[in-house]
């Protein structure tokens, strides 16, 4: 029976470490922004974060995605050329593509005149500059990722969430008259860009010594073309997850982006278990499929599965029967209005616990076509739902419409993971199907 090597173990004790550190300084910046900020600010500066995570799509085009596939393929074959140019040609698309976002973003947002935007025009600036460093901190994260250094490949956020953290509970405590999401964006800027600066050196480091003595080796045409199949991916499923803050911005009010945000931060908690685990096993999965070992990482598919569903279920449970009670204590009453988000949204994330992480799988295997079909259809599906749903229902609606169409998402995913792969990703795990 297939089992779980120490430096894989101790991989995902470093990566749940730093990621309780993450988690819980988000679960406190998410705090001090509610109690601090207010509903209406808080709920502009969440409207602006989810717009910037739609813009960062067409920004690095699926790059930082493609790297987690492509360079464990290349450190096992030692293609040092062909690395030494991905890594030069990734920095370059991604930091060209980040700047034209921006300009033109600003260009058509300000010649439309767009209603949601009157009276933010600077807080729309100043958070379009964020396009620009999230996407070279994912990069980042994921280039040492793709090297084997998962334990250090959380590190850019690590540094970022430390010193925002530390800096809005100054601000807060000492001037909280000045508090206003046009501040918080400021202090988000100088918090990434010290994260980025910090790590890219840290990566330099990292890159194999070979690096230097070869001359760089691009496949511009292929990269590229992968990377839009990651990008078209990342894009339905930015839809699928952001859709919903961003036309309740549209169509509502900042409040009840705030309320949803609220909801949407605390039942996140329930896939924290699966997302790190994923991390971890990514390069892994990766590995088995160049070496064609599929009966291991079928294995590995199904113990990983298990192993967070037994310790998500509980914490799910926790959330939905105490979520009023924690929501009051945690957030203030103003935000009472999110718990029935709340409860849709964990019993959604529960029903797509079971599924497993088919996308994973599926991109892994170089098989991410099927993953583009499977996001689509339910990233249509949320777009319809939630002009359907929102204008009537509200945040209740935007979260049934994000639960159906995450649900569809999952289940189609699961599907074609095992008609193509072979491999079953669910909780049940059964045998591995040789194609």
């Amino acid at each position: 029976m297939y089992k779980l090597d120490l430096s894989r173990l101790s991989g995902f004790i470093h990566v749940f470490i730093s990621r309780i550190y993450v988690l819980i300084t988000n679960i406190v910046i998410g705090v001090l922004l509610a109690r601090y900020l207010g509903p209406e600010q808080y709920g502009i500066y969440a409207f602006l974060l989810s717009l910037v995570a739609l813009l960062s799509l067409p920004a690095s085009i699926g790059v930082p995605n493609l790297i987690i596939r492509q360079i464990p393929e290349l450190l096992s074959k030692k293609a040092w050329s062909e690395l030494k140019g991905v890594f030069r040609w990734s920095f370059t698309i991604i930091s060209i593509l980040s700047g034209v976002v921006i300009f033109c973003s600003y260009l058509i947002f300000n010649a439309l005149h767009i209603e949601t935007f009157i009276g933010i025009e600077e807080e729309l600036l100043l958070s379009l500059l964020l396009v620009l460093l999230l996407s070279l901190l994912n990069w980042i994260s994921n280039f040492i990722r793709g090297l084997h250094h998962t334990k250090l490949s959380q590190l850019p956020f690590y540094i970022k969430q430390t010193v925002f953290l530390f800096i809005l509970a100054v601000i807060f405590y000492f001037y909280p008259a000045t508090s206003t999401s046009a501040l918080v964006i400021i202090v988000n800027i100088s918090c990434t860009t010290v994260a980025f600066l910090i790590c890219f050196i840290l990566l330099v480091r990292l890159l194999p010594a070979e690096l230097k003595t070869v001359k760089a080796e691009y496949c511009s045409k292929l990269w590229f073309r992968n990377a839009l199949s990651f990008a078209f991916i990342l894009g339905l499923q930015i839809i699928n997850h952001r859709a919903d803050s961003l036309m309740l911005g549209f169509l509502r009010t900042p409040e009840e982006v705030a309320y949803y945000d609220v909801a949407v931060r605390m039942a996140e908690l329930v896939l924290f278990i699966q997302i790190t685990i994923n991390i971890v096993i990514a390069p892994t999965v990766s590995k088995f499929n160049t070496e064609s070992d599929f009966l291991k990482l079928s294995r590995l598919i199904t113990k990983t599965v298990r192993y967070s569903i037994l310790i998500s279920f509980p914490l799910a449970i926790v959330l939905f029967y105490f979520g009023k009670e924690l929501v009051v204590i945690v957030f203030g009453n103003e935000y009472i209005n999110a718990i029935s988000a709340l409860h849709i949204l964990i019993i959604a994330h529960c029903f797509n616990l079971f599924f497993g992480p088919s996308d994973l799988v599926l991109n892994m295997c170089k098989k991410e076509g099927y993953t583009v079909k499977g996001v689509f259809i339910a990233a249509v599906l949320n777009l319809i739902l939630n002009f359907m749903l929102i204008p009537e229902y509200g945040i209740e609606g935007a979260c049934l419409a994000t639960a159906i169409s995450t649900m569809v998402w999952n289940a189609s995913l699961f599907w074609f993971a095992r008609k193509q792969t072979g491999i079953d990703t669910s909780i049940i795990g059964r045998k591995y199907l040789a194609l």
